[in-house]
């Protein structure tokens, strides 16, 4: 799946080049807007795929995820700036080494309320709490469709990163992964999940009929 992520990534690289760089959205192009679509749901579902097949739910991933990065970029020290969540580790107590496993049940129980009150049911909903992430934040100012994939870009490097020098396996369960492992494998998933899950917000796709619509066809 890896693999698979990375092409698809390139192939939706290759359709943002041909889209006006400069504009907040893609073109409006009826045939590109729909390779776009089809290809942003293959990577989310591979995703899931990804996550599934070493036992990780993707959905508590993103989750805890986003509750983590609440705590490594406070609303009042990184408002407004795109700082590296180290320029605030003595407030915050988190560092690169530490304080940064989303599988500590702390985590992953306190992610709803900690992100949002309510239930989280569906793709959109986790749409939206990623949006009011930014907004809270005031980041929007930086969240162009051309940030957002190469931060996407660079978050898949991460995750390949992970797997570099495992060796080859024919199934990625005989990998046995520890649980520290999983748990970066988990945060660098849930990563790139999230920041396609801004790009397909920014460009107005509907990711859950994007990927819908892959399953069914």
């Amino acid at each position: 799946e890896i693999f698979c992520i990375t092409a698809l990534v390139g192939d939706l690289s290759k359709l943002f080049d041909e889209s006006n760089a400069a504009s907040k959205k893609f073109s409006n192009d009826i045939n590109l807007e729909q390779e776009k679509l089809e290809i942003c749901g293959r990577i989310f579902l591979s995703c899931c795929i990804l996550a599934k097949s070493i036992d990780l739910d993707i959905g508590k991933c993103c989750l805890a995820k986003v509750a983590l990065n609440s705590r490594k970029y406070p609303i009042e020290l990184s408002k407004g700036k795109p700082l590296s969540y180290t320029a605030y580790s003595g407030q915050t107590g988190i560092y690169k080494n530490e304080g940064q496993s989303i599988l500590s049940s702390d985590t992953v129980t306190t992610s709803y309320s900690e992100v949002r009150d309510g239930d989280v049911e569906t793709v959109a909903d986790f749409m939206l709490i990623v949006r009011k992430f930014v907004e809270d934040r005031n980041w929007a100012q930086f969240h162009t469709p051309r940030n957002i994939l190469l931060a996407l870009i660079g978050e898949l490097g991460e995750l390949a990163e992970l797997f570099q020098w495992l060796g080859d396996k024919t199934c990625i369960q005989d990998y046995n992964l520890e649980r520290d492992k999983r748990d970066k494998i988990g945060q660098e998933i849930a990563d790139v999940t999230i920041y396609l899950v801004r790009l397909c917000d920014l460009s107005e796709i509907d990711i859950s009929n994007a990927a819908m619509s892959v399953i069914v066809n």
